[in-house]
């Protein structure tokens, strides 16, 4: 019962761990993207 457990914690942390590393990767892209766009406005 306390491995099924203990897998179960680590799978959570996993989890959470990689769900907080796609945000920050995903806002990273999505302040690239707007910092483009700012690029082609001005350069029009």
């Amino acid at each position: 019962m306390k491995k099924i457990f203990r897998a179960f914690l680590v799978a959570v942390f996993f989890t959470g761990l990689l769900s907080i590393t796609g945000c920050a990767n995903t806002w990273d892209g999505i302040g690239k993207d707007i910092e483009g766009i700012g690029k082609d406005i001005q350069d029009d």
